[in-house]
């Protein structure tokens, strides 16, 4: 790529209890065009959710703020506490 790339998510893991539902690091550079693919329960919507900060990530990091996941809300109601999955 030879810059720093657009996206880097690095280890980026969600668990529920025991399933892991996404285990994932991949990097894009700019004005590189790349596609979500899998089979069913692959964790192309579960990734989605974490990007769009509608489910918080057990770990690993896509830095939307240079902590991580720490962008606040954007719009109650749709990600009131007792909407947003831990």
């Amino acid at each position: 790529m030879g810059s720093l790339p657009a996206v880097d998510v690095q280890n980026l893991e969600k668990r529920y209890g025991n399933l892991t539902a996404l285990g994932v690091s991949f990097q894009a550079g700019e004005r590189e065009i790349f596609g979500l693919i899998g089979p069913n329960g692959a964790g192309k919507t579960t990734y989605l959710r974490i990007v769009a900060t509608l489910i918080k990530p057990t770990s690993g990091s896509f830095p939307h703020t240079q902590s991580g996941f720490s962008m606040p809300c954007p719009t109650p109601p749709h990600c009131s506490p007792s909407k947003l999955s831990s």
